[in-house]
């Protein structure tokens, strides 16, 4: 039962990560600042596609080739 206790600790803190070295924070702080400017800019894509008129089809609904 130990063994099993002692697993499921382990495999606990693997999942927590509590002490990452500080660069890994700084990446993931850039990670995110980059996902929220490509969102924004999707974002005003799309408000700007759905002000101009467009004919059909749109091009985000095609499958990129």
């Amino acid at each position: 039962k130990q063994q099993q206790r002692q697993k499921q600790r382990r495999q606990q803190q693997l999942r927590q990560h509590p002490h990452r070295p500080p660069q890994h924070r700084l990446q993931q702080r850039l990670q995110q600042r980059v996902q929220q400017r490509l969102q924004q800019q999707v974002q005003q894509q799309l408000q700007q596609r759905l002000r101009q008129p467009q004919r059909l089809p749109r091009p985000l609904l095609l499958p990129r080739k």
